[in-house]
């Protein structure tokens, strides 16, 4: 069994795709499943084959998008222009080819399903409720996509959730109060997207891995210390060009230590959607710093629906609003306790394992 996994990554080793790339290699391997992955060379992928993936560019003119679509924030990004669709499902088809695989994995990588129905090979596409918001977007959004499609001889889409539905299956996780799909999405789900570990005992260690931010990171540096310096407990912080170094009691790492957040007593990130599905997992309550894009707004909007968590937009935030809410989010035990409600309710859906599962059954072929 050969499987190809193609992750959207904008930021190498801590974008939600990256994470979750990473835990789908170290199952298969684990299980004796031959991995490819097609991503940067930046990103720490062990014992797989690495195939390249182009670099986006971003459109020139589209400053003051809101991102509150999927296809926007794709678009913004540079991953719709048709010239990085091409080039995309070029490198992934000559990885098919190389690699020959019996199953492609995508998350978010619209090219991997195109080359995937184009070489007839099973596709899984990850998908998450924030994608299947019926919010507006700008038709240039897919024109880059469309163009591609209709060069290589398929059917062009209106947007992404329809051409998701020709995938083999679409994977979503987390529980239904904060992953709600409708019937007719067909979504499998699954709960958390690592295998189960040892619940840690919680201690007061605080966790702060933001990659996504539009401000400024010397700015959001300064914050923290301002706010957290010289507190009787541990905080890692990992931030956009940050260097590893100790000061004091924080802890700055280059890239996210994820086996930390089991334990601690909360988590400040980004929305990231891996940070915030591992909060759930290990039941800590969680802090969101968010923009309006579609994802990280809606991962926010959850933390203060089902109380097990609070959020900041980025323009909102200063020390003063950063330690204020933390501190509410430590002293009101609501939070925590709303945490563990969800926690219960991941524990009883099964977890990323299960996708071993289907393997056999999405690419089994019939003998003739």
């Amino acid at each position: 069994m050969k499987v190809l996994v193609a992750p959207l990554i904008v930021h190498p080793r801590c974008d939600a795709g990256y994470h979750i790339a990473k835990q789908l290699t170290d199952l298969f391997i684990a299980h004796d499943i031959t991995c490819a992955v097609s991503a940067d060379s930046h990103n720490d992928f062990q014992h797989v084959s690495l195939y390249p993936s182009p670099r986006p560019r971003k459109p020139l003119f589209n400053y003051g998008a809101d991102n509150r679509a999927h296809e926007e924030w794709l678009y913004s990004n540079g991953f719709l222009s048709k010239q990085y669709v091409q080039s995309d499902y070029n490198a992934l088809c000559a990885a098919i080819d190389q690699f020959q695989p019996d199953l492609i994995i995508s998350i978010d990588r619209p090219a991997s399903l195109m080359a995937a129905l184009s070489n007839h090979i099973p596709c899984w596409e990850f998908v998450c409720p924030a994608m299947y918001r019926n919010a507006y977007f700008p038709t240039k959004c897919m024109h880059g996509l469309n163009a591609v499609l209709e060069e290589n001889n398929m059917v062009q889409e209106l947007n992404l959730q329809y051409f998701y539905d020709k995938a083999t299956r679409r994977i979503g996780y987390g529980p239904m109060e904060t992953s709600p799909y409708l019937s007719e999405n067909n979504v499998t789900r699954i709960g958390s997207l690592t295998p189960p570990s040892k619940k840690e005992t919680r201690t007061n260690r605080v966790c702060i891995y933001i990659s996504e931010y539009r401000g400024n990171a010397t700015t959001l540096r300064n914050m923290i210390e301002s706010a957290f310096l010289g507190a009787p407990y541990y905080v890692y912080v990992s931030i956009p060009g940050i260097t590893a170094h100790k000061n004091n009691n924080l802890h700055y790492q280059r890239y996210p230590d994820v086996s930390l957040i089991n334990g601690a007593s909360a988590i400040i990130h980004d929305g990231n959607d891996f940070y915030f599905n591992q909060a759930l997992t290990h039941g800590i309550p969680q802090m969101i710093i968010a923009d309006h894009s579609y994802e990280r707004n809606f991962n926010a909007l959850a933390t203060t629906r089902y109380k097990f968590g609070r959020y900041i937009f980025e323009e909102d935030l200063s020390m003063a609003t950063l330690y204020e809410n933390y501190r509410t989010l430590m002293a009101d035990d609501m939070y925590y306790e709303n945490t563990q409600i969800i926690r219960t309710k991941m524990e009883q859906l099964n977890d990323i394992r299960e996708l071993l599962n289907f393997l056999s059954i999405d690419t089994y072929k019939p003998q003739h």
